[in-house]
């Protein structure tokens, strides 16, 4: 997957998820129990969060260092810890910070990769610990498939409501 193609599938992605904001109430987007405890804002606010890991990922990256992946004092292994700490952080923000928040670290998304070569998103040689998979996989799984999985329960869980 070149830039233009990652690029074209994360505003796509991106846009079906702001369709579905769009169309629900301030009730609606509160609302818990879409994911989980989670209600739609609590979604955006992950979702957030997990798009402004990137920057610090690909700043490690440029300058040959190992990011700290996921974050800063989690592993992979502990995905479901920091998932809960997001929650937690921002679970009691106002649904217009959420919603704010949530447009512009999209924003931020598209500068950091809008800012990366071709060769910096396809080889899968050039960061040691990507593991032989190239800089688009981890890109693609904190966008573009991040913003399709959560769409798709949205779409679910108002279909659920009688609404979808």
């Amino acid at each position: 997957m070149n830039k233009a193609e990652l690029l074209d599938d994360i505003r796509r992605e991106h846009e079906r998820l702001e369709k579905l904001v769009a169309q629900l109430g301030e009730d609606q987007l509160a609302a818990p129990g879409v994911v989980g405890d989670w209600s739609v804002k609590d979604i955006l606010a992950h979702i957030t969060a997990w798009d402004r890991l990137l920057p610090g990922w690909l700043e490690a990256a440029h300058i040959g260092a190992h990011p700290k992946l996921p974050s800063e004092g989690y592993t992979w292994a502990d995905e479901d810890k920091l998932n809960e700490a997001i929650y937690l952080q921002h679970k009691d923000e106002p649904l217009d910070k959420a919603l704010a928040d949530f447009r512009a670290s999209f924003a931020l998304v598209q500068r950091e990769v809008e800012a990366l070569s071709d060769e910096q998103l396809t080889d899968p040689q050039l960061y040691q610990w990507m593991h032989g998979k190239p800089l688009f996989s981890l890109i693609a799984a904190d966008t573009s498939e991040h913003y399709k999985d959560f769409a798709d329960q949205i779409e679910q869980w108002l279909e659920a409501q009688g609404g979808g």
